[in-house]
């Protein structure tokens, strides 16, 4: 399919004020207890007026130095009331890292949360603004729609594995985020009558889903604290009180939670996303949900390009990848940029309305990496996944591997070469190689080989 240009224009803030002014009451369960969408809304308006003291404008950047909170979401709907673009920094993130992505995205001002340390941010001369929604009134204006000229600006950077040592910030469109949720609310199919459970770190862009299809299809939200996400028990306390419907996770978080959750738990939607899913694990789903999803996607597309639904098969039956999302293009291309017929094995590209900008302040790897397809394709702007795939009679993708040395692990992209980097940095070391390894529970860890340098 092709982008229509409905799905083009706009901005994701247009559709979460038309649910805000039509659902004013739906709640979003947190941590800290309870906000109506006309809260979040009003808190975001108060938040904004902040922001825009500092400066923040259209076409500024808005960092978001906060762990996955009802805080994380109401910043990144003040930042769009604004025009700007948000970052989302991970507080548990080393302090280098954190540091680089600031100064490389270039923000205007971090909003971060009480107790942060304060040199947490020196050196950097950018303001900081702490914010706490339990702290204050939600007495701020309402939020208004900006869908002229914003469809096209970017909503987000997120920060992903970078093979030179440094990441690189994938800078994704609000008319990405609107198609990607307008194309979930359809299939799988998120309505107003469920429960959807935000369990992914804000540096996953699984978080964007999570969190923004509630505030656009009137679901309930329900917010999962950091110790309820790292235990699969208390996960499942949560799923279970909360009467959650649609939970999305990694591979690796599903098997811990499944090895605590009974069959027949009742969710309706349990999406997988991040990792290869096994066709053990998919079948032991299907024992706690009515449906099964298997998402693919990168985040340079905008979180999901490709699902498909899982149904129980035999345990040597390979789950696939499945089929593009609404206004999603899938190619199967060889070394020769020539398109590949089915049954063969080439590289995936994608295209269409859920491509990201490029990467910020880096137009040599953009370059590389968005590329104009070959004629077949109409010659479209596609970006180069690197990951190995075949098309089957069914129009489904199957995931083989990948073309370099990028690997997965709990749904994180890692460029090994980025760490190998690091380390040959280091003056006692000539040179460095990192692998990932099984073990055997079927975990992967990453595991360094160093020469150390002469006189080490």
């Amino acid at each position: 399919m092709t982008p229509d240009q409905e799905t083009a224009a706009g901005s994701v803030l247009d559709l979460v004020v038309d649910v805000i002014g039509r659902h004013p009451d739906v709640p979003v369960a947190h941590s800290g207890g309870s906000l109506t969408f006309a809260e979040i809304g009003r808190h975001a308006g108060r938040l904004a007026r902040t922001l825009a003291g500092h400066g923040v404008s259209p076409g500024s950047i808005v960092a978001i130095h906060r762990d996955r909170s009802v805080e994380l979401l109401i910043a990144m709907l003040a930042s769009w009331q604004l025009g700007a673009a948000y970052v989302p920094v991970d507080p548990n993130y080393p302090r280098r890292r954190v540091e680089f992505v600031l100064r490389d995205a270039g923000a205007q001002v971090i909003v971060t949360a009480p107790g942060t340390p304060e040199d947490a941010f020196d050196g950097l001369d950018v303001p900081v603004v702490v914010f706490e929604a339990a702290g204050g009134a939600a007495d701020g204006p309402p939020l208004t729609a900006r869908s002229e000229g914003f469809g096209e600006g970017a909503a987000y950077v997120l920060y992903t594995s970078g093979s030179t040592g440094d990441p690189k910030g994938a800078s994704v469109p609000h008319r990405a985020v609107v198609n990607l949720l307008r194309s979930m609310a359809r299939e799988p199919g998120v309505t107003g009558e469920d429960v959807v459970l935000a369990l992914a770190s804000p540096s996953f862009d699984m978080s964007v889903p999570e969190l923004l299809l509630p505030l656009t299809t009137g679901a309930r939200l329900v917010i999962a604290s950091t110790a309820d996400a790292r235990d699969p028990q208390r996960l499942l306390d949560l799923v279970t009180a909360q009467g959650v419907t649609v939970m999305a996770a990694t591979p690796t978080s599903w098997g811990g939670f499944r090895a605590a959750a009974p069959d027949g738990l009742g969710l309706r939607l349990a999406l997988s996303a991040g990792e290869p899913l096994t066709r053990p694990l998919a079948n032991g789903l299907c024992r706690v949900a009515d449906e099964v999803w298997n998402m693919y996607g990168l985040t340079e597309m905008a979180v999901y390009s490709l699902i498909t639904r899982v149904p129980p098969a035999a345990d040597d039956v390979p789950v696939p990848v499945g089929r593009p999302i609404d206004n999603t293009t899938a190619w199967v291309l060889g070394d020769d940029l020539r398109v590949l017929p089915a049954g063969e094995v080439g590289e995936l590209y994608l295209g269409g309305a859920g491509l990201a900008l490029g990467y910020r302040g880096r137009p040599d790897l953009t370059g590389r990496r968005f590329v104009s397809g070959p004629p077949e394709t109409g010659g479209e702007r596609l970006y180069r996944t690197g990951d190995l795939v075949r098309l089957g009679p069914d129009g489904c993708f199957e995931f083989l591997g990948r073309a370099d040395t990028q690997i997965k692990i709990r749904g994180h992209r890692i460029e090994v070469e980025e760490i190998a980097a690091v380390l040959r940095r280091h003056p006692g070391v000539r040179e460095a190689v990192v692998v990932a390894k099984d073990d055997d529970s079927g975990n992967r860890r990453l595991v360094a080989y160093v020469v150390p340098g002469s006189g080490s």
